[in-house]
């Protein structure tokens, strides 16, 4: 996503604690750093590969892919950057080895979204995999929008999966502003079309080897955006 909301699910922890401090970012510019640029590379491969999953239901496909893009990056390394300039565009890429970040992403993001993907479609053939979904939230907040890394939904059951690629510090989804909101546009969302019971959140940190998941019900979540979130 190339645009973001002053009021934005990210940095919502800091404008719940301090309402004015979105004003103040406003005014601030956005550098764009290495670790940005790193962050925004890594998103793009997650997102190439899981919509290719979400076209092809049933279907695994990430061994033969790491496989096969680990046997061009080592025979023809040229090739493999070609390739991924392809895919990301005009990301600045130097001091970057894309084989270790594209090994990374696949191994602990993209894999394990596939792999429930594939259980829930084997459950339900209704199921669907949605990446880089809009949230509209200007219910909730004003002008409020984003976008999700990847939803899964199966019968009742609504998943929200993010991907931090970051080595800083472990986050937890249990009472994370930025996962509800996610959720919580999914759910008003894509969600609408869906009886909605259960939200499951999950942070996937795969240079950390973390994964933190909590769960809420919907009515919970709904709850939370009226009581937390709107007067905030």
């Amino acid at each position: 996503p190339s645009k973001h909301a002053v009021l934005s699910p990210s940095s919502s922890k800091r404008w719940l604690a301090c309402p004015p401090s979105a004003r103040l970012e406003e005014l601030m510019p956005n550098k764009e750093t290495a670790y940005t640029r790193e962050g925004t590379l890594a998103h793009a491969l997650g997102e190439y590969f899981l919509r290719h999953r979400a076209e092809h239901p049933g279907q695994r496909f990430s061994d033969t892919i790491v496989e096969e893009t680990k046997e061009v990056y080592l025979k023809r390394p040229q090739v493999m950057k070609s390739a991924l300039k392809e895919i990301i565009g005009d990301i600045c890429t130097e001091g970057l080895d894309p084989w270790e970040m594209l090994q990374t992403v696949m191994d602990g993001y993209v894999r394990p979204v596939e792999e429930d993907f594939n259980t829930d479609y084997a459950e339900d053939h209704n199921a669907i995999l949605l990446v880089e979904a809009e949230l509209k939230l200007s219910e909730y907040i004003p002008e409020g929008f984003g976008s999700s890394d990847s939803i899964r939904i199966s019968g009742n059951t609504m998943v929200v999966n993010d991907l931090k690629y970051g080595k800083g510090v472990e986050v937890s989804a249990e009472q994370n502003s930025q996962m509800l909101c996610y959720a919580l546009g999914a759910l008003l969302g894509p969600g609408e079309l869906y009886d909605i019971d259960t939200v499951v959140m999950n942070i996937f940190q795969p240079r950390l080897n973390h994964i933190s998941t909590w769960k809420i019900s919907a009515e919970g979540l709904l709850s939370w955006a009226r009581v937390i979130l709107r007067p905030g």
